[in-house]
């Protein structure tokens, strides 16, 4: 935790992210070229994580949760992202949800999913359909229906990129009920047990990057729920600052391609620092090209920090929803673009040992590449911020 941030933080919240930073350490990244190997769900990390109370961090306090402030929560992310970049994105899908289910959710259903979530169950968001694209459509549409029938909903359809698909208690399934003429008053959150008989997961996830989501493919094919598990009213899940802004995930995604940025920086400065290669008597910390890359790694982490914490700023204050998160836009381009080229220039300043699976630079390399197609793409957020700024109606990711 940097100067800024302390001076930003509560107490409280200042000892949080010191737990998490600690547990990053000590016991996430021993772990993390396993888990990339493997391609497995990080379930030990995630044990570790409910054990200190992490996967609360968006829950309202009112409703046993740690409530974080959004600077708080990105650098919670940030910590656990840089220790092992799976177990970040695969934390921040979850507690994205939460966020979704506090804004969307009754209160009726908050008293029965909430202790749920406070005892340990995890919520995996089943948001993208395969006939679309968040990275190409111009819009993106959902095409899982929900079917009202006597007593609930039957929900038909498939979703992909379906992260925490092997750890998660319930699927977030995002439909759209079929008895609405118009499409975003129709959209809604269905929640779908993962132990439902007539869902399907298909194992498919076989990656480059973040190969410990497990972020597989699941079918509904005609899973009833009652009622009551149809989240979200007409029109909710478009309200500015709720589920289909920047607010549920962005901020997330930025925090996560932070920390692998600034994981990327600590371990190449440390390298430069402590080798040396015959004839040179010096470590290769002093070589003028060494100094060069890690000048522009620096710069580029730097530029990250200032954006993600303005973003935070902005949401903190609660001006976000009125400025069409263009912050959060720009914090999650220049993070994730700080993330790859931090991890291009470290590979340029390393050279060969850089591709050595001892080292975690290839692993920092792999996960970077994924953070600038995630939604809103960089060249998606390029195209929403020209038209911002120019004057020009802009639409987001959702229709």
């Amino acid at each position: 935790m940097d100067a800024i941030a302390r001076s930003l933080l509560s107490r409280e919240e200042q000892a949080i992210v010191e737990t998490a930073e600690s547990l990053a350490r000590e016991r996430i990244a021993p772990r993390a070229a396993e888990v990339d190997a493997k391609a497995e769900f990080p379930h030990a990390d995630f044990d570790d994580l409910k054990a200190h109370q992490l996967h609360l961090m968006r829950v309202p306090k009112e409703h046993g949760g740690l409530g974080l402030s959004p600077l708080a929560y990105t650098l919670v992310l940030a910590a656990v992202a840089g220790a092992n970049a799976s177990a970040g994105l695969a934390l921040n899908m979850h507690t994205g949800q939460c966020f979704v289910f506090d804004f969307l959710a009754t209160d009726e259903q908050k008293r029965r999913y909430f202790p749920e979530i406070v005892h340990g169950a995890l919520l995996s968001s089943a948001g993208s359909d395969p006939s679309s694209s968040f990275t190409r459509a111009s819009v993106f549409k959902i095409a899982t229906l929900a079917k009202p029938v006597e007593g609930g909903y039957v929900v038909s359809g498939k979703k992909h990129y379906v992260s925490l698909a092997d750890a998660c208690q319930y699927f977030h399934a995002w439909v759209v009920q079929d008895d609405y003429a118009d499409y975003k008053e129709a959209v809604r959150i269905a929640v779908i047990p993962r132990n439902h008989p007539r869902l399907r997961i298909e194992r498919t996830w076989n990656t480059l990057s973040m190969r410990g989501t497990a972020s597989q493919s699941v079918s509904f094919d005609e899973c009833f729920i009652p009622a009551g598990d149809l989240v979200g009213g007409p029109g909710e899940a478009f309200l500015p600052g709720g589920p289909t802004s920047s607010a549920s995930w962005e901020l997330g995604y930025a925090a996560v391609y932070f920390g692998i940025a600034e994981a990327c920086y600590a371990w190449s400065r440390e390298f430069a620092r402590e080798t040396r290669y015959d004839p040179d008597p010096d470590p290769i910390s002093h070589d003028p090209g060494v100094q060069q890359h890690i000048a522009r790694m620096s710069i580029a982490l730097e530029s990250a920090r200032l954006a993600l914490y303005h973003a935070c700023a902005m949401r903190a204050a609660g001006l976000e929803a009125a400025n069409q998160d263009a912050e959060t836009h720009i914090a999650k381009y220049l993070t994730t673009e700080a993330a790859v080229a931090i991890t291009d220039y470290a590979m340029r300043m390393i050279g060969g040992r850089g591709i050595l699976k001892r080292y975690p630079l290839e692993r920092f390399f792999r996960d970077s590449r994924t953070g600038v197609v995630q939604p809103p793409s960089s060249e998606r957020i390029l195209d929403m911020l020209g038209k911002l700024s120019l004057g020009v109606e802009a639409r987001g990711i959702v229709a």
